[in-house]
């Protein structure tokens, strides 16, 4: 995210990535190639280029990818993002200067959103690339913001991008929805580095103070390794590596004049705190057997009578047996879904993979009922919303049935007018259309 403060613009970001590789690595790397601009990068072993860097000249950018939108064709046959960017960095000193070589070769596979703060310019930009189409954008009353919606119409001013490339399912993810909702709240208040460091270090989750993993969902949050603040007017840079939560974690200040980087500010009570710290060790074994599709043993890892389980921990749990019902009880995860949805009544996570569970055990008046409490909840994101009312067609008796599918293709209509509707969504609305027109 972008600030500007006075005659300075600060560049926030919090890397999030899986913690259990990335950050056991962490490398700072100045690179002063002759006839060109002085670039330091801050970013990790094994990865080339630059991630996120700033030059000598105060022009700092970071990278955020487009998940889900990756297209291998010979068009987009460009140098590699990081590549790339380490190229403008040694280039560019300007705002214009950056967006001019970032147009000049052919993208690459991948959906791609850099930020940019200028110390010159005392200003920044968001530039997207996508299938060799570019996007910029700036500053609104002094802010700007990202988080991994590509060609966001609340940014750019129109839908005519999203529309061909971005995907529903990005849009409305609870981890986009939710951490836009926290930054369109606090981001503006936002008026010096500290503050900027404060916001950054967000956990509120529907304001439940007892969650801690939430996929993502946070701005600070389970998989945020890497937290750093540009203030490239004054040569400094505020950064922090953690496996989870780094925006908690101790911050250091790197200065670009001496290459000295000395601790800024302690880590946080609650970073060390023993509870987040178990759940952060979970969480890695976690990610560990994900990997491994061990979905026996991931349901293992879940202690349904734990009293200090998160509900996304129940969600890992519920995901996994779906996909190997042999690997676990399903009827015991339902009861600890259930008591879950008790405890937080008012969100709409447990009560939906309690319908999604129930379903797949042919309790299908249970799981309808579950489907009408997730779409009465008051902390949901659109993206649960959806499912239950494609679920809902599915399961409901006839009549319900049709009301279903009208509500879930009057959805799609109105979403097709603004995102790009993937296969996943379209499928289904197109089965469900036809059956409707011949009703």
């Amino acid at each position: 995210m972008l600030v500007k403060i006075g005659e300075r613009i600060l560049l926030g970001r919090n890397f999030d990535w899986e913690p259990m590789f990335l950050t056991r690595h962490p490398l700072i790397v100045e690179y002063r190639p002759e006839g060109r601009l002085a670039v330091t990068s801050f970013g990790f072993v094994g990865v080339p280029g630059v991630i996120q860097g700033v030059n000598s000249a105060g022009l700092a950018l970071t990278t955020n990818i487009a998940f889900r939108l990756y297209r291998d064709t010979d068009a987009n046959n460009g140098p590699s993002i990081v590549l790339k960017n380490r190229a403008v960095l040694e280039r560019a000193s300007s705002l214009d200067a950056a967006e001019r070589l970032y147009r000049a070769q052919p993208t690459d596979e991948a959906g791609w959103m850099i930020t940019l703060a200028s110390a010159a310019e005392r200003d920044g930009a968001i530039i997207e690339l996508y299938d060799n189409q570019v996007a910029r954008s700036g500053l609104k009353q002094g802010r700007a913001h990202i988080h991994n919606i590509l060609f966001d119409p609340a940014r750019l001013g129109t839908a005519a991008l999203s529309r061909r490339n971005t995907e529903l399912k990005m849009a409305l993810d609870e981890y986009n929805v939710r951490r836009e909702f926290e930054t369109s709240r606090k981001l503006p208040a936002v008026s010096s580095v500290d503050e900027l460091l404060g916001y950054l270090g967000d956990t509120s989750f529907y304001g439940y103070r007892d969650v801690i993993l939430t996929n993502c969902a946070t701005i600070n949050n389970d998989y945020t390794i890497n937290t750093l603040v540009f203030d490239p007017v004054r040569q400094d840079v505020y950064y922090a590596v953690a496996p989870g939560f780094s925006a908690l974690s101790k911050i250091y200040r790197y200065e670009q004049t001496s290459r000295h980087l000395t601790l800024y500010r302690p880590a946080e009570a609650r970073f060390d705190d023993p509870v987040r710290q178990a759940k952060m060790r979970w969480f890695d074994a976690y990610l560990n057997l994900k990997y491994c599709s061990d979905y026996a043993a991931i349901i293992r890892l879940v202690d349904l009578n734990d009293p200090q389980l998160d509900p996304v921990q129940l969600r890992y749990a519920a995901e996994a047996w779906l996909k190997a019902p042999g690997a676990g009880d399903g009827a015991a995860i339902v009861a600890a879904l259930e008591r879950m949805s008790q405890r937080y009544p008012r969100y709409d996570l447990p009560h939906l993979y309690r319908a999604k569970l129930l379903a797949k055990l042919g309790r299908r008046t249970e799981a309808v009922q579950a489907l009408d409490q997730t779409l009465a909840c008051a902390d949901s994101s659109p993206g649960f919303r959806l499912e239950a009312q494609l679920l809902l067609t599915e399961l409901a008796g006839p009549e319900r049935r049709k009301r279903a599918q009208a509500a879930y293709v009057a959805a799609i209509d109105e979403l097709a007018r603004t995102w790009c509707i993937e296969d996943s969504y379209r499928r289904p609305y197109e089965r469900i259309k036809a059956e409707l027109k011949d009703n």
